[in-house]
C-alpha cells in the first residue's frame, strides 16, 4: 500500500474530510509493525548469505594437497578447520532457511491485514483506489492520537528490553576473525495489555557487533550523566 496524495491529515482521506475508524487503524498499526518485522527478516537473509560468503572464502584456503598423508604441517591446519566450516556454512543455511519461512508466513498475514484494512476503509467510504494507496505508517501513528492526548506519536515504544548474546549469531570476517554479536531486544508486556494507551506491538530485535555495543554503552551512559544534571536542575 502506498502514500495517501495531497496533504491530508491523518486519519481522513486527502480533500475528502472522511474520518478512518479506529478498526482501520489498528489494522495499519499491525500492517506497520509487520513491515518493520519484515526488513528485520531481510537484515537476517543478508547476514546469512554473508556468512554462507566468508565460509565459501574460507574453503578457497583448501587445496588438493591438503587431503594427502598427513603430515605436520599447513595440510593439518587446514583439515582441522574443515569441521569449523561445515558448521558455519550450516548455521548460515539453518537461518537462511528458517528466516525464508518466517517471511512467507508474514507475506499471508500481510495479505490478509491489508485486504481486511482496505475492506475497512472502504467501509468508511474511501474510494477502493484511495484505500489500496493508504500509507499504513501515517495511519499507524495516528492509532495511538487516538486513544491519548498530546498529538502524534514521535516514536515507537516497547514496555522493556533487554540484551543476550546467541551463540548462533556468530560469523567470520574475510580474514577469519569469529565476531559474536549481542542481541538488544525491545518487547511488550503481555500482561500490560489493558494498562496501555497504544496497540500491542511486535518485538524489535538488533544485533550489534562488540564495538557497536561499546559504542552504545559509552552514548548511554553519556545520556544517562547528561539526564541527571537536567534533573538536578528542575
Amino acid at each position: 500500500m502506498s502514500s495517501l496524495s495531497g496533504n491530508a491529515h491523518a486519519g481522513s482521506a486527502p480533500g475528502s474530510g472522511l474520518a478512518v475508524p479506529a478498526h482501520a487503524r489498528e489494522l495499519a498499526a499491525r500492517l506497520s509493525a509487520l513491515f518493520e518485522k519484515d526488513s528485520r527478516i531481510v537484515a537476517r537473509l543478508s547476514r546469512a548469505q554473508r556468512r554462507l560468503r566468508h565460509a565459501n572464502d574460507r574453503l578457497r584456503l583448501v587445496t588438493p594437497d591438503a587431503f594427502g598423508p598427513i603430515e605436520p604441517g599447513p595440510g593439518v591446519a587446514v583439515l582441522a578447520a574443515l569441521p569449523e566450516i561445515h558448521w558455519q556454512v550450516h548455521r548460515a543455511f539453518c537461518e537462511y532457511q528458517s528466516a525464508c519461512e518466517e517471511r512467507r508466513q508474514l507475506a499471508v498475514e500481510v495479505g490478509e491485514l491489508a485486504a481486511g484494512l482496505t475492506d475497512a476503509l472502504c467501509a468508511a467510504g474511501f474510494s477502493r483506489q484511495d484505500a489500496r494507496r493508504a500509507d499504513v505508517h501515517q495511519l499507524a501513528r495516528a492509532w495511538p492520537a487516538s486513544s491519548s492526548p498530546g498529538g502524534l506519536a514521535m516514536s515507537d515504544y516497547r514496555d522493556g528490553i533487554h540484551c543476550r548474546i546467541d551463540p548462533e549469531q556468530c560469523w567470520a570476517t574475510p580474514s577469519g576473525r569469529l565476531v559474536q554479536e549481542v542481541s538488544v531486544i525491545m518487547t511488550d508486556d503481555p500482561d500490560l495489555d489493558d494498562r496501555r494507551s497504544r496497540c500491542w506491538l511486535p518485538p524489535a530485535v538488533c544485533t550489534l557487533t562488540p564495538d557497536e555495543a561499546r559504542e552504545l554503552a559509552s552514548v548511554l551512559l553519556e545520556l544517562a550523566d547528561h539526564a541527571e544534571r537536567i534533573g538536578a536542575r528542575r
